[in-house]
């Protein structure tokens, strides 16, 4: 399945970021569709779904360099995107037209064999939004709480409350979610089911105010709890993301210092109570970087 997805992204790259046009844009897509309809019935050869796409977009490219500004050709509708749109995506920059962020925002803004919309103002809020608050900050806030208020050192869960157990539960689902919307090619309802997970975990840090809980030594077995069950929704969050985002899912293993080989890990090792305490955890690097449209 970590083909589909590979190729899916590959052909969204290639002809929207590098398309003019809103014609080439409107192309792309149709193609995106195309191809996803044929791989899903696995009718398509990916290399000449690949070529077609790749011809489509460079020969309206071509056509559209040889326009006088404003003009239109015969039978194609005029361009209606603004210089400032054009501007905002160039400002972007190829790190996030050649990373996980846009490989992110393709699979889950378009539905996978379906037509979609593509504008910079949705890329930017996604990126800001989605990856660089809900799940890089979550990851960098939690190791960061572990350094300070267990020397870095993963603590073991004690106690266990209604909300720990509904964290559990939602990371449970966001595994069989996954696991079937994989199934049926289903990829931007697959990453909705991870984002299940990332917003609860969210959801959780900020109803059970670690900080808050470091202040009363008696509180300290319930806060272990909380800073354990955030680090495994991580540790579960990059193995499920890893087919999206490779690159980031093995950035949070690596942040989470886990000893196992990225490379090795399968989704059946999602299941919760993977992490291992004890281990020694170090600030990581900003994992989403935020964005602006300019």
């Amino acid at each position: 399945m970590d083909t589909f997805i590979k190729i899916y992204y590959t052909i969204g790259y290639e002809t929207l970021w590098n398309s003019t046009t809103v014609g080439t844009s409107q192309t792309s897509g149709n193609c995106l569709a195309k191809t996803g309809q044929a791989l899903s019935r696995g009718r398509a050869k990916v290399e000449g779904c690949f070529k077609l796409c790749c011809a489509m977009a460079t020969s309206l490219s071509k056509k559209e360099k040889g326009r006088t500004p404003g003009s239109a050709a015969s039978g194609t509708a005029r361009s209606s995107v603004p210089a400032s749109e054009d501007e905002a995506k160039a400002s972007i920059g190829p790190r996030v037209r050649g990373g996980p962020q846009f490989r992110y925002f393709l699979l889950r803004e378009v539905p996978f064999g379906l037509d979609g919309d593509f504008s910079t103002t949705a890329l930017v809020g996604r990126i800001n939004g989605e990856l660089a608050n809900d799940l890089g900050n979550l990851l960098s806030r939690t190791i960061a709480m572990t350094i300070k208020y267990f020397d870095g050192v993963v603590p073991a869960p004690c106690s266990s409350e209604e909300i720990d157990r509904e964290l559990i539960r939602t990371a449970i689902d966001a595994v069989s979610g996954l696991e079937g919307a994989m199934k049926e090619v289903a990829f931007q309802r697959g990453l909705t089911n991870i984002w299940s997970l990332v917003s609860f975990a969210n959801k959780y840090i900020e109803t059970n105010a670690p900080w808050a809980l470091a202040k009363d030594e008696a509180k300290k077995e319930r806060l272990q709890t909380v800073i354990y069950n955030t680090l495994e929704s991580l540790r579960v969050t990059a193995i499920l993301i890893s087919p999206f985002m490779p690159d980031t899912a093995a950035k949070m293993w690596e942040a989470l210092n886990i000893p196992t080989l990225f490379d090795e890990v399968k989704i059946g090792d999602a299941g919760w109570g993977g992490l291992k305490t004890g281990i020694t955890l170090s600030k990581p690097a900003p994992l989403f970087p935020r964005v602006e449209e300019k």
